[in-house]
């Protein structure tokens, strides 16, 4: 999978190993970018694509994000690229509350 390109945006940089975050953006790394007013968490190779929480700030599209990519897991689409990813690169059971 590759990741989308954040390029002439203001890339936002986060402490991964925080234990304030949740075990999937702990493993997963999600992209965090400014873009104006708004903070945008992406995992993917776009917006339309990938996995993306947008907020007003980086916590709100963290939460945001960790809420889609748990909703995609529920039911994953066949063809879904950044759920296969997911899949086949990390145990998600071991984060994933039902």
């Amino acid at each position: 999978m590759r990741q989308m390109q954040i390029d002439g945006l203001d890339q936002v940089i986060i402490d991964y190993a925080s234990p304030d975050f949740p075990k999937s953006i702990q493993e997963l790394r999600p992209a965090v970018y400014r873009d104006g007013m708004l903070f945008y968490c992406v995992l993917g190779p776009s917006l339309q694509a990938g996995i993306v929480g947008c907020a007003e700030t980086v916590d709100a599209a963290l939460e945001a994000w960790d809420k889609q990519l748990k909703d995609r897991l529920i039911d994953p689409k066949e063809d879904d690229e950044v759920i296969q990813y997911v899949l086949d690169n990390i145990d998600a059971s071991s984060w994933i509350i039902w």
